[in-house]
């Protein structure tokens, strides 16, 4: 059997077969979880929730390490670095007895 196929288009389908031998092979990335995963969260080697727990901090604490992880990631910096000075300075009050 013969068959009359131009360089080309020969080239064509090989580029066309190698193309959709790559996509097989790349993995695929994870599905984008805006509540366990989203991408202000996943930015170093840990997340923040797992210092928080591992340090055992309290609720204040927490929260300033929380904004002050992701300050930069969220498109407000200023505002979560108050944020985080808002609640270790309503720390300082309890531990002061104000």
């Amino acid at each position: 059997m013969s068959s009359n196929i131009s360089y080309s288009e020969a080239k064509q389908t090989l580029e066309e077969i190698m193309e959709a031998a790559e996509q097989k092979l790349t993995p695929t990335e994870p599905e984008y979880d805006a509540v366990t995963k989203p991408e202000h969260y996943n930015h170093g080697k840990f997340e923040t929730i797992e210092v928080v727990e591992d340090w055992k901090l309290n609720y204040h604490c927490g929260n300033a390490l929380k904004y002050i992880s992701r300050h930069n990631h969220k498109g407000k910096p200023a505002e979560d670095i108050k944020k985080a000075i808002w609640y270790l300075q309503r720390y300082l009050q309890v531990l002061e007895g104000d």
